[in-house]
């Protein structure tokens, strides 16, 4: 990916994640898209990572992809990953993501990453209740969903008497 290629490598990364995203849950995927950013701290923990992007998350407005390209293009040394932040009946949300490269845990890792360009990902977070299932799950189980909660159940019940996950 490179600077020039940036809007045409997220626009067809944004195709590619919509087709991921049929495959692998029941949502019916909107094909209206917004997109939002989402600076990632790597010097906190994943607990504390987890909490300030969703709360921060769900007060930021979607935008279209050309009104970010600007604000992308600034940033474009640190994007990392994109994927579907949430899939809502009439809108579905892509949260480009980015880290910052100099805070990388790793000192081998900062100076090899700080030579490369950024590199595209598409992701789905996959719950942890299908590690051993088959079959489609709910896109936005992140957010508390009514499945994520029954399956968050019945994992705490199954460990209670058997002792197993």
């Amino acid at each position: 990916m490179t600077k020039e290629t940036l809007q045409q490598d997220l626009q067809d990364a944004t195709i590619a994640l919509i087709k991921l995203a049929e495959e692998l849950t029941w949502n019916k995927i909107s094909r209206n898209i917004g997109y939002i950013i989402t600076v990632v701290d790597n010097r906190k923990n994943s607990i504390e990572l987890y909490e300030d992007v969703y709360l921060s998350n769900g007060k930021k407005k979607p935008q279209t992809l050309s009104a970010l390209i600007p604000e992308l293009e600034e940033l474009y040394l640190q994007m990392y990953d994109v994927f579907v932040y949430r899939v809502l009946r009439d809108e579905t949300i892509i949260e480009i993501k980015y880290f910052f490269r100099e805070f990388s845990q790793n000192e081998n890792h900062q100076q090899i990453v700080a030579k490369e360009p950024p590199t595209l990902h598409c992701k789905i977070l996959v719950p942890y209740y299908m590690y051993k299932r088959q079959g489609k799950f709910d896109i936005n189980w992140q957010h508390n969903t009514i499945e994520y909660k029954w399956f968050r159940f019945l994992t705490k019940l199954k460990y209670k008497l058997t002792g197993r996950f």
